[in-house]
């Protein structure tokens, strides 16, 4: 995702919030399915069964925009950070509330946290380190100022479809 699209990367969407999908498409080498990107939980989004724009059927769903798409995206996280954030559920809120599809400049005093809409006040995070933890607000919270403080950036930007 770091890398020019010339090189087989996306790096040239990474501020394109309604183009996110997009971002998730250098993966589809490593990824068996996109079904995986959209949580079962979440309902206001739609599994998509193959990775192209062009149907086979015209029942089959395709991954073609955020609507199939339901976590955020970091695009500062990188894999020397093990406990950076790289993803997570969209159900994200701050301060103010929930956090609307964009891009989202996020400080070390952001209070993130999760609404009720996915799962119930938690959510999944994907970390460097290649796991999966479903956290709640208070552990996102901690694991969002360790990943800022072992990675020294002052700030994370994170999209979300």
């Amino acid at each position: 995702m770091n890398l020019p699209s010339g090189r087989g990367g996306a790096l040239e969407l990474s501020g394109e919030a309604g183009r996110l999908w997009q971002q998730f498409l250098v993966l589809t080498n490593e990824l068996v399915t996109p079904s995986i990107l959209a949580c079962p939980r979440d309902v206001q989004r739609t599994q998509a069964h193959r990775f192209t724009t062009h149907p086979v059927s015209g029942r089959e769903p395709v991954f073609t925009g955020n609507h199939n798409l339901s976590y955020f995206l970091n695009i500062n996280a990188r894999e020397e950070f093990p406990e950076s954030i790289l993803a997570g559920d969209r159900n994200l809120t701050n301060e103010t509330g929930m956090l609307s599809p964009g891009r989202h400049l996020l400080a070390n005093h952001t209070k993130l946290g999760f609404n009720q809409e996915i799962h119930d006040s938690s959510g999944n995070i994907l970390l460097g380190d290649g796991s999966v933890q479903q956290v709640t607000t208070s552990r996102l919270r901690e694991q969002f100022h360790a990943s800022l403080t072992h990675s020294g950036l002052a700030t994370n930007v994170w999209i979300v479809p």
